[in-house]
């Protein structure tokens, strides 16, 4: 006899519903989902760790989990609902990634580990051309880049591809299995570090907020290991940092939205008006 398990809530399941709308989202996200959650069922508004806890343990018998990690350049804690085989195949089915785009995932995810973790914009579109992927041209790849971005499974940054936090989510066992002699580790806090910086002297390596985190706690720009001057270059917003922003964006306007039409029972005027331009802007194509 199999033993009981906790009852599931309500509220947990409209939870783990949002997250599935979404490809990732960043810690404030993460915990305005639990709070409207909680709230949609008039329920006391859980602690994180619990409702992480009690989804996973719901999820471990579909291969799935609740995961975070750091943006590697800026620390950022991320989540997203991720698979957990180890197989990078299994991304197609648990998202909308298509085949094409599978496939030039998994080529550019095996060039930017064997390149030190990061692969030129040009680089990457030849190699995707290399494919001879079915019905893609070359503007196609750039674009098949560039739905990547947006979902977080790649990154850009100063030009450059690197593996995104999503791609860094979802493929945490099955890099440690296949790509251990690639993987280099952050002299600072011990994780993997895929976009890395590396010490002009010693050459060891580190995440982009973690040395910028030790040299302003230091005070002066300087290597942790052989303390030779190591200089931390301007942050720059990375194609997956922008897509985020535009997504809270869009969320802040639509919870605008919601507040106004519970407490009046109508949309406001401005969102009316922008929707009357796109209609007008339809009916002046229909005659044109």
């Amino acid at each position: 006899m199999p033993p009981p398990t906790e009852p599931f809530p309500h509220h947990f399941q409209l939870f783990l519903q949002s997250m599935l709308s979404v490809s990732y989202v960043d810690d404030d996200v993460f915990c305005s989902l639990v709070e409207k959650s909680c709230q949609a069922f008039g329920e006391d508004v859980c602690e994180v760790s619990e409702i992480v806890r009690r989804c996973n343990a719901q999820l471990e018998r579909l291969a799935m989990k609740l995961g975070s990690c750091r943006d590697e350049l800026t620390g950022e804690k991320l989540w997203a609902l991720v698979n957990t085989r180890e197989d990078p195949s299994a991304i197609h089915f648990g998202s909308a990634m298509s085949i094409n785009a599978l496939k030039l995932f998994k080529c550019l995810l095996e060039n930017i580990l064997s390149m030190e973790g990061k692969l030129t914009h040009h680089d990457a579109w030849n190699k995707g051309r290399e494919l001879r992927l079915p019905h893609t041209n070359l503007k196609e790849i750039e674009e098949l880049c560039n739905e990547l971005v947006r979902e977080g499974w790649i990154d850009s940054i100063r030009g450059d591809y690197t593996l995104g936090p999503r791609g860094s989510l979802e493929l945490q066992t099955h890099l440690q299995t296949h790509f251990k002699d690639d993987l280099v580790k952050c002299m600072h806090c011990r994780n993997f570090v895929i976009y890395r910086l590396n010490c002009p002297s010693c050459g060891e390596s580190a995440h982009h907020w973690c040395q910028s985190k030790y040299v302003n706690s230091l005070g002066r720009d300087e290597c942790k290991k052989c303390h030779g001057e190591w200089a931390v270059p301007d942050c720059v917003e990375s194609g997956c940092a922008k897509a985020r922003m535009l997504m809270k964006d869009e969320q802040k306007r639509q919870n605008d939205i919601d507040k106004v039409y519970a407490s009046t029972g109508k949309i406001p005027q401005q969102f009316d008006d922008d929707d009357d331009e796109d209609e007008d802007e339809d009916d002046d194509m229909d005659e044109e």
